[in-house]
């Protein structure tokens, strides 16, 4: 994984997009993002491996951050390795827009994305970037306000 990752990353991201592109007809549609955590079976740590919040409760282990973007249809478009104490909300803005940099992407995709980026900030500069987007929200958590406009728009 390392060799790929220092080496290969980029070709494999620019052939796996270029194929998805082709197999939608041109354009990304939906980038679903998400990310979870890697743990490694020891406490050693290093500047990327550390601990923090694990999804898988192993609170001990030292760990990576994944974000992995994903298009319509499961195919793989990119994916990004955080440090393990790395907020996983602070994860989404970077990586889409250093994806659409990198491939030259306009803002005809549509964010997909789970409750766990639904922060103000990240609302912020999706809207900032010019993203369309959804992302997933407990309504009984949310305010009156944001539940009356967000169901106006549906």
């Amino acid at each position: 994984m390392d060799k790929l990752y220092n080496t290969q990353m980029k070709l494999v991201q620019q052939i796996s997009v270029e194929h998805t592109m082709e197999v939608l007809g041109g354009k990304i549609g939906l980038l679903f993002y998400d990310v979870t955590t890697l743990y490694f079976e020891t406490a050693h740590t290093d500047v990327l491996r550390t601990p923090g919040y694990s999804k898988d409760g192993k609170t001990a282990e030292s760990q990576v951050v994944l974000g992995l973007l994903v298009s319509e249809g499961g195919y793989p478009l990119s994916y990004s390795i955080y440090n393990g104490s790395q907020y996983e909300g602070f994860t989404m803005i970077p990586m889409i827009d250093d994806f659409k940099q990198r491939f030259q992407l306009g803002n005809d995709f549509v964010v997909v994305a789970d409750s766990g980026f639904m922060n103000k900030s990240n609302v912020r500069l999706l809207q900032q970037a010019g993203y369309k987007y959804i992302i997933g929200a407990r309504i009984k958590n949310e305010t009156t306000s944001i539940i009356i406009n967000n169901v106006k728009r549906i």
